[in-house]
């Protein structure tokens, strides 16, 4: 059974706002009228909420195949270089920071969408009788690279009802979910297997 514990549903949540924010910072209006931009942006919640579920679910899913769990974290950075004391006290949500300052500077024109990640919770009693007590960089790039597919097939699947807003957001997200930087899922899968990390980039593209 798929399910989110408390620190999960805070990260979901900040993880839509701020993805929802990056695509509705330009409502396509002449002139900005609060009503309408808010209306617009509880539409791109809407659809974020979504895509990001997609994502954290399939994960979720294919991980349990695996012996584990996975937890969805915002996507963060703790280091900034390589001396010891090169970090910050706490996670700093660089996926969300640099989504709204390319929103801000580019007017709503340019988007960052690499909001999420996650973290790989082992259960070694789930794994007995596999070749591997732990979990391998394999499976876990799998896991990754399940999310990324899922909001994929969902973008199929709204570009063939029609909505466009819908095909863009799960779209840019897969896309830059598969950037290889650290925590992001794009590195799992490019430590793992350079074919996997390849195979969703030519999906895009079709």
């Amino acid at each position: 059974m798929v399910s989110f514990n408390g620190k999960e549903v805070l990260h979901l949540v900040f993880a839509t706002l701020a993805l929802a924010f990056v695509f509705a910072f330009d409502d396509g209006r002449p002139t900005f009228i609060p009503s309408l931009w808010l209306l617009n942006f509880l539409r791109m919640a809407l659809i974020s909420a979504a895509v990001l579920l997609s994502y954290a679910i399939a994960q979720k899913i294919i991980a349990g195949r695996y012996g584990c769990s996975t937890e969805f974290r915002m996507w963060s950075l703790q280091r900034y270089g390589f001396r010891p004391y090169s970090k910050f006290k706490r996670p700093m949500p660089i996926g969300a920071l640099v989504g709204i300052i390319v929103a801000f500077l580019s007017s709503g024109k340019l988007f960052f969408a690499a909001m999420g990640s996650f973290e790989v919770v082992e259960h070694r009693h789930m794994r007995v009788g596999r070749k591997y007590i732990n979990i391998t960089a394999m499976e876990i790039a799998k896991i990754g690279l399940s999310g990324v597919l899922a909001s994929l097939l969902l973008a199929y699947v709204m570009a063939a009802l029609g909505f466009r807003e819908f095909v863009l957001v799960a779209t840019l997200f897969s896309v830059f979910q598969m950037i290889p930087l650290p925590n992001l899922d794009g590195i799992k899968v490019f430590f793992a297997s350079l074919p996997l990390l390849v195979f969703p980039a030519s999906n895009c593209q079709g």
